[in-house]
């Protein structure tokens, strides 16, 4: 089944929390959703008004930073359940931390941001992110499961990373395996949805 705009990154919505470490989102299969891929909960930034010119906004509500960050773990064709990546994924406050008020929080005064806002809810939103420290050489041919979006946001540099990884799981030369990058994102007409599923379909198998 080939996924629609899967030259966008993934997004929807965290269905409910399960506990203090794993989420189900309102995504799956069917949405283009495997195992392994990154996802990024956002907190969307009020509009923010000049202080100087209150008329004048400097920002409108598409601006957002990130609360945290989850990792597929059961993919179901509608649904995934995700688990919290700690404080070394992430570039906002300790995973830890979002479920309980911070006794440390920066007591500022007119702050348009509380540390309830920190919180992760059901409701909020996520996106699907790209997984640039991805370890080419050592991870199974399994988990090379990159939507053509995902591939998209690689510089060349990952891509060699990528055709070197292939190289040696796959027993073909770096050029080759160049090839079949390039192939996978430029044919737009082929059943399959996943870098991984492809290779599958070409006969690619791990030595």
């Amino acid at each position: 089944m080939r996924i629609e705009n899967d030259k966008k990154p993934i997004q929807g919505k965290i269905a409910v929390i399960l506990d203090s470490e794993r989420i189900a989102i309102n995504r799956g299969r069917l949405h283009g959703v495997r195992t392994g891929m990154i996802f990024g909960i956002r907190l969307e930034i009020p509009k923010i008004s000049d202080p100087d010119n209150p008329g004048l906004v400097l920002s409108d509500n598409s601006v957002f930073v990130e609360k945290g960050r989850m990792v597929a773990s059961d993919v179901f064709d509608n649904m995934t359940f995700a688990k919290i990546l700690p404080k070394g994924h992430r570039s906002a406050l300790d995973v830890s931390e979002m479920f309980r008020p911070q006794p440390n929080f920066p007591n500022v005064e007119g702050a348009i941001l509380t540390h309830q806002d920190w919180h992760i809810r059901s409701g909020d939103e996520i996106v699907q992110l790209s997984r640039l420290n991805f370890d080419f050489e050592n991870a199974p041919l399994s988990e090379f499961n990159f939507n053509r979006w995902e591939l998209e946001q690689m510089d060349s540099f990952k891509h060699d990373d990528l055709a070197r990884g292939l190289s040696g799981k796959l027993g073909q030369g770096v050029g080759e395996c160049k090839v079949l990058i390039a192939q996978f994102l430029d044919d737009a007409e082929k059943e399959y949805d996943t870098f991984c599923e492809y290779l599958e379909r070409r006969n690619c198998k791990e030595r």
